[in-house]
């Protein structure tokens, strides 16, 4: 199971440090979209894709906390159909 929370790059950066941030964030998706596609490569129709309905909460919004988790269960939810076609028969993983 791949779970993506990234955010999009929104604005452009106008000022130095969000210019240095906006890099890391660059090179944070680049990496995820490689891992991504290699998992796919590895694991086909069995990797589980989630990507939770995140966008506008901050790294840092602790507050905003329950709402993230909220959208993770959401997305979760619904994946189950898949999750169900890829267990054998009888349900359980061995």
């Amino acid at each position: 199971m791949a779970v993506d929370v990234s955010a999009p790059l929104g604005d452009p950066p106008r000022t130095s440090v969000e210019v240095i941030l906006r890099s890391y964030a660059i090179t944070s998706q680049e990496l995820t979209r490689v891992k991504l596609a290699r998992a796919k490569e590895r694991l086909g129709e069995r990797l589980l894709y989630v990507r939770p309905q995140v966008e506008g909460i901050g790294v840092l919004e602790f507050e905003r906390l329950f709402q993230a988790k909220e959208a993770g269960w959401r997305a979760a939810q619904q994946l189950i159909p898949k999750l169900v076609q890829l267990l054998p028969p009888g349900g359980s993983p061995t």
